[in-house]
């Protein structure tokens, strides 16, 4: 196992996780633009 290889593996993986939390923020705003036209 390379250095190069393993960095690489671990940049993809970082950049997953901050897409993941993307997601998750864009739902929650979702949530909430939801709920407040609700009421």
């Amino acid at each position: 196992m390379s250095f190069k290889l393993l960095y690489k593996k671990t940049d993809n993986g970082i950049k997953t996780v901050f897409n993941g939390m993307k997601t998750v923020d864009n739902k929650l705003a979702g949530f909430k633009k939801s709920i407040v036209s609700y009421f």
